[in-house]
């Protein structure tokens, strides 16, 4: 599944001319799963080209330090505020150390070091999927990319019509959909070999 302008995913030269700049190399977004990891592997062998760069990134959503009110006295609220802003430290180290891995296995695939650009994008606490996509495409521009690619986990139409009935659904159908960039969108099933295990293995 793509969202490519008509003229296809890349114009003459590695680069496209698009909403006014003109952009260039990929966007694999990751979050953690072994989906957005084949995706970016996907990205790595077959639409990357040497020379230009190619951004991993993740979206740290932290969870809302806020506490309701009845949870007991101000000490327990405070014990429980100082114990989600220490899980929240620990995602977004953990977050960071991922994408370090990430680069690693796509310098394993063939992406030359100088090539990758790494990111973590941090969102307002409980952030959705619109807030989401807003820092993506944020980052996208500032960066001037010209293609994003993610990974889909394959929620058939009825699965995810009924997942957007209360308010969830799925983030690569949010950016088909209003992402201003080409838009790829990388199936995956746990039947299918990674590309980077197959390329070593031939």
């Amino acid at each position: 599944l793509g969202a490519w302008p008509a003229a296809g995913p890349r114009a003459a030269g590695g680069s496209r001319e698009w909403g006014g700049g003109r952009r260039k190399g990929e966007l694999a977004l990751l979050d953690g799963s072994r989906c957005a990891q084949s995706a970016m592997e996907w990205c790595a062998l077959r639409l990357h080209q040497p020379g230009t760069p190619m951004h991993l990134a993740m979206v740290h959503v932290p969870t809302s330090p806020v506490v309701a009110s009845g949870m007991g006295t101000y000490a327990g609220v405070e014990q429980v505020s100082e114990s989600i802003k220490r899980d929240n430290e620990k995602a977004w180290e953990e977050a960071h150390q991922y994408i370090k891995h990430a680069q690693k296995i796509a310098e394993d695939v063939g992406v030359p070091p100088k090539d990758i650009k790494t990111a973590v994008l941090k969102t307002q606490p409980g952030a959705g999927h619109p807030l989401i996509g807003q820092a993506i495409e944020d980052y996208a521009r500032e960066q001037g990319v010209e293609n994003v690619i993610c990974g889909s986990r394959g929620m058939g139409a009825m699965q995810r019509t009924a997942m957007a009935i209360v308010g969830l659904g799925s983030l690569s159908t949010f950016l088909v959909n209003n992402l201003d960039a080409n838009v790829c969108v990388v199936k995956h099933t746990e039947a299918e070999a990674s590309p980077a295990a197959s390329k070593a293995a031939s």
